[in-house]
C-alpha cells in the first residue's frame, strides 16, 4: 500500500522496533475503508479507531504515547553507566534499566553491578592496565553490554561480553478463543493457532515476549527469565560479530561464564591483544571449547 509523504514521515517517528507492527495495523484499517493510499488523516483516524486517541495497540501490549516517547528517548540517549565504568571496562545498558516497557530483564541494574563486581574480583582492570601503554582509547576497553530483550538496542553484537534478556513462551491450560492476536503480534512468524490452541516453531521464536503480552486470556505466558550470552564482538579494521556462548542460561551460569571468559582472556591473549581479536585468532569453536572445559 502507498503512503503519502506526510503519513510516511509520521510513521518514521515511531520507534523502529515496533514500526512494522504499527504500519501493518494502519494499512489494515485503511484497506477496510476501501482505500489504497495512506494519508496523514488516515494515520490519525486509525489511531483514534484503535485507541480512542490515548494509546496505540502494538505487539508489545497497549503502549501510551508517553510510553512511546519514553522508548524513543531511551534509544536515543541511552542509560548512564558512570557508576559501573572504569578506565578499562565500559558498560552499556539498554532502556530496560530505566523503565522501558519492552524489558524482559527485571534486575538489569543489580545484574550489571554484579558483573562489574566479578570483573573486579577477577582482576580484569589490572590485567588490561598491564597490557597497554599510552592513552586508553575506546578499542582498548573491555565492553560489557546488557540488553533487556531481543530488540538489542544496546548493540550486544559488538560487545566483548553481552547478556540478552529473553523468556520462552509457555502454553497454559487456559482455553484459547482463537482470536489470533498472538499470531499478528509475532514478527518472526513463529506462531500458529488451530482448534487445539497456539503452536510454536522453536527454530523461529526469538523469545521476545510479544505474543504473551498480547494474549489477554493468558493462554500463553512467559516462562522464567533466561539469558543469551554473546562474546567476542568488536568493530574496527576487522569487525567481528559476537558469538553465542549460551542460548538460555540461568543467571548463575551467566556469572560463571563471565569468570571463565576473563580467565581465557588473561591466559590466552597476546600482549595488548583485544578480546575480540583473540576470538578471531583462536576461532569461535576453540574459544567456546576452552571456556566450557574450565
Amino acid at each position: 500500500m502507498k503512503w503519502d509523504p506526510e503519513a510516511a514521515q509520521r510513521l518514521e517517528r515511531v520507534p523502529f522496533f515496533i514500526r512494522k507492527k504499527v504500519k501493518r495495523q494502519i494499512e489494515e484499517y485503511v484497506a477496510a475503508q476501501g482505500k489504497d493510499i495512506v494519508t496523514s488523516a488516515d494515520v490519525t483516524a486509525a489511531r483514534q479507531h484503535f485507541t480512542g486517541g490515548s494509546t496505540l495497540t502494538t505487539g508489545q501490549e497497549e503502549l501510551s504515547q508517553l510510553d512511546l516517547d519514553r522508548i524513543r528517548e531511551l534509544v536515543e540517549k541511552g542509560v548512564p553507566t558512570e557508576a559501573l565504568d572504569t578506565k578499562y571496562i565500559k558498560f552499556r545498558l539498554c532502556g530496560g534499566a530505566a523503565g522501558c516497557p519492552l524489558n524482559l530483564m527485571d534486575q538489569m541494574k543489580p545484574y550489571a553491578a554484579r558483573l562489574a563486581e566479578i570483573a573486579r574480583e577477577q582482576g580484569l582492570e589490572t590485567f588490561l592496565a598491564g597490557s597497554h601503554d599510552g592513552p586508553v582509547l575506546f578499542h582498548h576497553q573491555f565492553k560489557i553490554t546488557l540488553s533487556g530483550c531481543p530488540n538489542n538496542c544496546s548493540q550486544p553484537q559488538i560487545a566483548d561480553f553481552a547478556v540478552i534478556g529473553q523468556a520462552r513462551p509457555s502454553v497454559t491450560g487456559a482455553k484459547c478463543n482463537g482470536c489470533e492476536l498472538c499470531v499478528k503480534a509475532c514478527k518472526e512468524n513463529a506462531l500458529t493457532v488451530d482448534d487445539n490452541g497456539p503452536h510454536f516453531d522453536d527454530a523461529l521464536c526469538l523469545l521476545c515476549g510479544d505474543c504473551t503480552r498480547y494474549c489477554r486470556k493468558e493462554v500463553i505466558v512467559n516462562g522464567p527469565e533466561r539469558y543469551r550470552v554473546l562474546i567476542g564482538g568488536k568493530l574496527g579494521r576487522h569487525p567481528h560479530l559476537a558469538i553465542p556462548l549460551a542460548l538460555e542460561a540461568a543467571w548463575e551460569e551467566v556469572e560463571d561464564l563471565l569468570r571463565k571468559t576473563i580467565v581465557l582472556y588473561q591466559t590466552q591473549a597476546l600482549d595488548g591483544e583485544r578480546f575480540g581479536d583473540l576470538v578471531q585468532r583462536l576461532g569461535d569453536d576453540r574459544v567456546i571449547k576452552l571456556i566450557r572445559e574450565q
